[in-house]
Formats: C-alpha cells, sequence, structure tokens
C-alpha cells in the first residue's frame, strides 16, 4: 500500500498487525532472499509485496540484479570487482552486485552524481 504526502511517497508495510511507514528516501536498498522481499533501511523490515511491485512503484530506486533494488540517491560508488563482475558500494558502505547487463545503463544514470 501506498500513501502520498505532500509530494513525497510513502510505502506502507503491515508488520505483527502494525502498519508501519516508510518514506522512499529512507530505503537502503530492497532484497529478495528466496522469494521474500527484504526492504532495508535503518531496520530490516520483511514485504508481500514482490520486487517487481515494489519497482513499479518507487521512483529513484534501480532493478541492478535480479534480486536487488537500490536506492539512487544512496549509491557512493560503482565498483568493478574483475572482468565482468560489478557492484556498487552505498553511503552506509553496503555493497550490492550489479548485474552484467545493467552496468552500462546504471553508468548513464549514475553521470555527474558519483
Amino acid at each position: 500500500m501506498w500513501l502520498v504526502t505532500k509530494n513525497e511517497l510513502k510505502l506502507l508495510i503491515k508488520i505483527d498487525g502494525k502498519t508501519i511507514c516508510l518514506a522512499s528516501d529512507e530505503i537502503e536498498y530492497i532484497e529478495s532472499i528466496a522469494g521474500k522481499v527484504q526492504i532495508v533501511g535503518k531496520e530490516t523490515y520483511k514485504s508481500n509485496l514482490t520486487l517487481r511491485e515494489l519497482e513499479s512503484k518507487l521512483p529513484y530506486f534501480y532493478r541492478c540484479h535480479r534480486s536487488y533494488l537500490v536506492n539512487l540517491a544512496r549509491i557512493k560508488a560503482l565498483v568493478t570487482y574483475g572482468k565482468n563482475s560489478y557492484g556498487v558500494v552505498l553511503k552506509n558502505r553496503t555493497e550490492i552486485p550489479v548485474s552484467r547487463t545493467k552496468v552500462r545503463e546504471l553508468k548513464e544514470l549514475l553521470k555527474g552524481t558519483i
């Protein structure tokens, strides 16, 4: 579920009977592990939404890998680990893998920002 306030998109997550409201800028990245989605910010939340649903709704997030959506505003660096191995380093020093097929597009998106 989504809530829009003052041109800001907020994600509403139900956890143990409570509804938690997260602004998109509070989310570092979103990861899918064994079909379960985790939303990672200061805390980690589990969600019943799919990565595809979140990708279509969250602006400024990029699907850099089949299992990850990353907040573009949180990217500090794009790194090369080897010949065909890439990743992004977030401002909180978390490293997220980047698919080889997504590197060129991600570089274009990040031009002038890092």
